[in-house]
């Protein structure tokens, strides 16, 4: 739903729904926005380093600003309540649905689409461990079924507020897969993708955690189910995790208590320290000097604006004098998206190789 001016012409959609393009992006990166919310007083837009206040014309509202690139999110407030817009992209974030903006990064990982494609699945776990019908994104590579083959697999974790669907909606994991293992710089593995997020009605509250009981989850059902019904490897040299923020900090203590079933570990613009409950037994020195010793990769990056950098130096410095196979990057931008997509374009290149 996005239109672009000045460069060319554009698909025009008919009004069937009383709104014509609700954002178009000037060559130069501004955006314009013209939402139909007939009956307002008032129409504000959030975004990362941006508050908006839109013009009321009649029954549509306009404004421009410059978001930058790469995955914009959206808070869209129609007289003072946040509203969800069809007619803009809907992708997953805060707990809940949210609009965002897309647009092209000057160095973006995705690639240009020419390639074989592989195919993300949907599978339903009954699980004992959550008490609820859980559900699953697999990425399967684009050779996957053509034989007997047997496939390593990444498990890959989102941040808080989010859920199983980002990976692919907002990331575009399989997308990045797809363009690596067609260049050959990756090899090809299967990736599983679970909801991270415990979510409890305890009458007037409602509990929002992701420690408590992932570790089990992931161990006792998600593996087991995931090797029972897919071509994989089974053994720890073909097994690796990795997460973003919250899913690092899942990354980081499930990799620790068991070297014995990861070889590679990817740490988003996270955390190895837990700073959600302040507890410092997985970080001892028994136990991080197993964990850089066993495990072949720990790969560790961020963003240079990341509100967090402060947490991922101090966990630098804790895992400076154990050396082994460390990696450590930078990148441009926040704690964002177009961060986490490099976080995991360049660690596909260096697992499972």
């Amino acid at each position: 739903m996005i239109a672009r001016r000045d460069i060319g012409p554009v698909i025009r959609y008919p009004k069937s729904d009383l709104v014509d393009f609700p954002c178009t992006v000037g060559k130069d990166g501004m955006v314009t926005l013209h939402l139909y919310c007939p009956g307002a007083d008032s129409v504000t837009v959030d975004a990362p380093g941006t508050a908006l206040s839109l013009e009321k014309h009649g029954e549509y509202f306009d404004g421009e600003f410059f978001p930058g690139n790469g995955f914009i999110p959206l808070d869209i407030k129609v007289d003072g309540v946040s509203v969800l817009l069809k007619n803009l992209p809907i992708g997953f974030g805060s707990n809940h649905p949210i609009n965002f903006l897309e647009l092209p990064e000057p160095d973006q990982v995705i690639g240009n689409g020419k390639c074989p494609h592989g195919t993300v699945a949907m599978e339903y776990l009954d699980s004992r461990i959550t008490g609820k019908l859980e559900r699953l994104f697999v990425y399967l590579p684009p050779d996957y079924g053509v034989s007997e083959k047997r496939y390593p697999v990444l498990y890959l974790q989102h941040g808080h507020g989010e859920n199983e669907t980002v990976w692919v909606s907002q990331g575009k994991a399989n997308f990045i897969f797809d363009s690596l293992i067609a260049e050959g710089l990756a090899s090809p593995a299967i990736v599983v993708m679970a909801n991270g997020m415990e979510n409890y009605d305890l009458g007037d509250e409602l509990y929002v955690g992701a420690l408590d009981h992932f570790e089990t989850f992931l161990i006792s059902e998600i593996i087991p189910f995931i090797e029972s019904k897919y071509c994989t490897f089974t053994d720890r040299d073909h097994r690796a995790m990795a997460g973003l923020s919250m899913g690092s900090l899942q990354t980081s203590l499930i990799t620790i208590h068991h070297p014995e079933l990861f070889a590679y570990a990817g740490i988003f613009s996270g955390f190895v320290q837990d700073i959600v409950n302040g507890s410092e037994k997985h970080v001892s020195k028994e136990n991080l000097t197993r964990w850089t010793s066993e495990l072949k990769l720990i790969f560790r990056a961020i963003g240079r604006d990341d509100p967090f950098i402060e947490y991922f130096e101090s966990d630098s410095a804790l895992l400076e004098p154990y050396g082994g196979s460390q990696v450590v990057k930078y990148y441009e931008g926040a704690h964002e998206w177009k961060v986490w997509r490099h976080c995991l374009h360049d660690f596909l290149m260096m697992v499972f190789r």
